[in-house]
């Protein structure tokens, strides 16, 4: 009886192993993927994995090595993703596998506010940012005029009343950790009106009170168009300046006026419309 002998080829494949990537801290509607990497393999990896301990569901890779799937985030949620087995589809060989990753997914702030008022003037230019946030802790005010940032819920804040401006107030509303944020802009509109104060009399008596009568400019007129004219009963110009920081001294050329009504004229230009105003009174000269 004759021996015989032969030869067999054995062949070993690698066992495939994968890694989970993703771990994350997001906010609500933002994108994030997980991605599942695989090795010692021929390129193809089918990928098994769990969400929160659910249902096994797969995805698989296309010659690339790794895959993806992307995480819901319309809702506030905590995920935990497993990953359990991969699978090289062209050998039949695959590896069991506890690997995971955690995403916790916050609620997205929504910026929102109104000021009230939001229209302001020479005689009120303060404004209060009436806070309507929702899903927020803390607040960033920048006013728009280069002052100093709040962080109070609903702040009050003066605008600057030297001229006619438009303010844009930016809101920042974050959660707590600062991690979430949105953002909200509204705009405050401040108009320089014209604001001044007239007497009605004044006493040139020399002693020191009320010895000349001046018109009080405080805001809304351009001082380098200015025209102040007074008449006495017969019409006849006594005072005439164009200087709001000077005033009549109850003086007729040279001498002192007689008591009675004065007629004055002021002509004046806005700043809030370029115009030209003018406007007429009269003023008692006791002595």
């Amino acid at each position: 009886m004759n021996a015989q002998t032969g030869t067999a080829t054995i062949l070993v494949n690698p066992l495939p192993t994968a890694t989970i990537f993703g771990d994350a801290s997001l906010c609500q509607f933002e994108e994030h993927n997980v991605l599942f990497e695989g090795e010692n393999s021929t390129g193809n990896y089918v990928f098994s994995y769990r969400i929160n301990n659910g249902s096994e569901q797969t995805v698989s890779s296309f010659n690339t090595g790794s895959a993806s799937v992307l995480v819901p985030t319309n809702f506030p949620n905590h995920f935990v993703y497993e990953l359990t087995n991969v699978l090289d589809p062209v050998t039949g060989c695959n590896r069991d596998l506890s690997e995971s990753v955690t995403i916790d997914i916050q609620l997205q702030p929504i910026a929102s506010f109104y000021p009230s008022p939001e229209e302001l003037s020479s005689t009120n230019w303060e404004s209060t940012m009436v806070n309507e946030s929702i899903n927020s802790d803390k607040y960033v005010w920048d006013f728009g005029d280069g002052s100093f940032n709040s962080t109070e819920h609903s702040p009050t804040h003066e605008f600057p009343n030297e001229k006619t401006a438009n303010y844009t107030v930016m809101l920042i509303a974050s959660s707590a950790d600062g991690l979430c944020q949105d953002t909200a802009y509204q705009v405050v509109h401040f108009k320089n009106d014209l604001l001044f104060y007239i007497p009605n009399s004044f006493t040139p008596d020399g002693d020191e009170i009320n010895n000349t009568f001046l018109p009080v400019f405080t805001t809304g007129f351009d001082p380098n168009d200015y025209t102040m004219l007074i008449y006495n009963r017969w019409g006849e110009v006594v005072f005439e300046t164009h200087d709001t920081a000077i005033g009549w001294d109850g003086s007729a050329l040279g001498r002192p006026a007689p008591e009675g009504t004065y007629i004055w004229k002021i002509r004046v230009r806005k700043l809030l419309t370029g115009d030209n105003e003018e406007f007429v009174g009269h003023v008692n000269l006791l002595r």
